[in-house]
């Protein structure tokens, strides 16, 4: 399955603004006649200004650490 998102923020002093956007592709798994996610990536496609809303740096995709569950 895939998904889409965009985050939008208004910081005191500035104007709505996205800041950031992007993807999600989701496997999921019929188990016990329910529907569970297995699986998540997560892409980002754009970043805007980010420093009035993450506490940490985010890396450019190719930098991310892949966990096992992402890797194919």
């Amino acid at each position: 399955m895939r998904s889409t998102y965009a985050v939008m923020q208004q910081a005191p002093g500035s104007a709505m603004q996205t800041i950031i956007s992007g993807r999600y592709h989701d496997t999921l798994k019929r188990i016990d006649g329910r529907w569970r996610f297995t699986e998540r990536r997560f892409l980002v496609d754009l970043v805007g200004d980010l420093s009035r809303h993450l506490r940490f740096e985010l890396l450019p995709q190719e930098q991310q650490p892949e966990s096992e569950e992402s890797q194919p």
